[in-house]
């Protein structure tokens, strides 16, 4: 086994052998691609990328000419404007010669997309690497297991090995009783096309280790690793296995102590957040009143924004015009933010949140929506956003701001608690300029 994509969330465990692959289709970048520069640089395959809540200018790498592509669309089994099938996206890059390689990561789609294609086509990926969501589910919901599930796992099991497994713990981890086995509700799986395993050497197999020794550490380190238990394998858990146990919750621990260290101060700078923006809201705020809506036009689809934080940086991206499962994601903390920037001042008469989803509903919790003419929010107009309770149990009822005239270039969306922040659609409506 060969980690490809770095040492963080992200990279995957792959085969050593990766020759004659000719290229890699992987849906689903969210912004990084350092697996795919790895493939091209290391190895010479040639990558594909497509993600609908992305765009080529917010990638973390610009594209590598002659290697690699990009396409604002998601991969979904009815092909559409905003969308193309595997199969499509195949033909249109004339994959027809070599293995190939499928790494998807895209938020709970990998189920509809994998069931939908047709068996021919699957068979041309050698390996394929594929992020899991919603599991838990598949214990707790009827008909989730036998419906979505198992005939996914069945399709995969006629032409697949699964070679490897890795629970993320960004998800919560759960046992199935019956099996005594232990699960992420987020899974990462490596699998190979049978013929090629079959293929190989049985002197050159070696035992299922996991964890194994490659995996990169607990994908969220301020989290509890997820150590799969010896239902996963047969025999007892290697030495390697458990030093590499023993490892991974050193690195929790360590991360536990920074955080008590630095609890103070995201406290402080939690509570100072809070304070100043309930401050602001009551001395500074918004008049509700309810607009005309035949007078407004939406003014912040396509329209640049910018994160507070996200991997240690900023980020930027391009409001989406469709409702997706969440179009950006900053990192954890006090004070988490998003802010569009229109390009030029309007009337803001509306603003409208849509809570993601598919999961992490009750995270939005405590938002406020900051009008300004400046990039520096700190000059604006502050409104409490009331948040219906369909937003915060799953997501089906979305939150709105009605308010007098309010001339501003930006709208910041805030959240003065620690905590991620992530939503699926903010839509802003200003006064139509005749």
């Amino acid at each position: 086994m060969i980690r490809v994509g770095g040492s963080d969330d992200g990279a995957y465990l792959l085969p050593a052998d990766l020759s004659g692959i000719s290229a890699c289709y992987s849906p689903g970048v969210n912004n990084r691609k350092q697996f795919e520069d790895e493939l091209c640089e290391k190895f010479r395959i040639e990558c594909h990328m497509c993600d609908f809540s992305s765009d080529v200018n917010s990638l973390t790498t610009p594209l590598l000419p002659g290697l690699q592509t990009f396409e604002k669309l998601w991969l979904d089994v009815d092909e559409g404007a905003n969308s193309i099938s595997l199969e499509g996206w195949m033909r249109r890059h004339a994959s027809d010669k070599g293995d190939l390689l499928l790494q998807m990561d895209i938020e709970g789609a990998e189920y509809r997309n994998i069931l939908g294609t047709p068996d021919q086509v699957l068979n041309r990926f050698r390996v394929f690497v594929v992020e899991l969501h919603g599991l838990q589910k598949c214990f707790t919901t009827p008909g989730i297991l036998s419906d979505v599930l198992l005939p996914f796992l069945l399709k995969l099991r006629k032409s697949f090995v699964c070679i490897h497994a890795h629970a993320n713990n960004y998800g919560l981890e759960f046992t199935i009783p019956e099996l005594g086995a232990n699960m992420g509700d987020v899974m990462e799986l490596t699998f190979v096309r049978r013929d090629w395993y079959v293929s190989q050497d049985p002197d050159s197999l070696c035992d299922v280790v996991l964890p194994h020794e490659l995996d990169i550490r607990p994908n969220a380190r301020k989290q509890m690793p997820i150590v799969l238990n010896d239902k996963w394998i047969s025999g007892a858990i290697s030495l390697e296995a458990r030093v590499r146990v023993l490892e991974d919750e050193l690195v929790y621990l360590r991360a536990q102590h920074e955080s008590h260290v630095s609890q103070f101060d995201d406290i402080n700078n939690m509570l100072a957040g809070t304070l100043n923006l309930f401050g602001r809201a009551g001395r500074d705020a918004i008049v509700r009143s309810s607009p005309d809506v035949q007078k407004l036009e939406e003014v912040a689809v396509g329209r640049r924004y910018q994160l507070s934080t996200y991997s240690g940086g900023i980020d930027y991206g391009s409001v989406p015009r469709e409702k997706v499962n969440y179009f950006f994601h900053t990192d954890f903390g006090a004070n988490q933010s998003i802010t569009i920037d229109l390009e030029r001042a309007r009337a803001i008469r509306r603003v409208v949140i849509s809570n993601r989803r598919d999961a992490c509903f009750a995270r939005a919790r405590m938002l406020f929506v900051i009008l300004h003419i400046e990039p520096d929010r700190q000059s604006g107009r502050v409104a409490a956003v009331n948040l219906p309770r369909g937003f915060l149990l799953d997501g089906s009822e979305d939150a709105t701001i009605d308010v007098v005239p309010t001339r501003a270039r930006f709208v910041t969306v805030i959240s003065p608690l620690r905590n991620y922040l992530h939503l699926s659609k903010i839509t802003v409506f200003a006064e139509a300029v005749v």
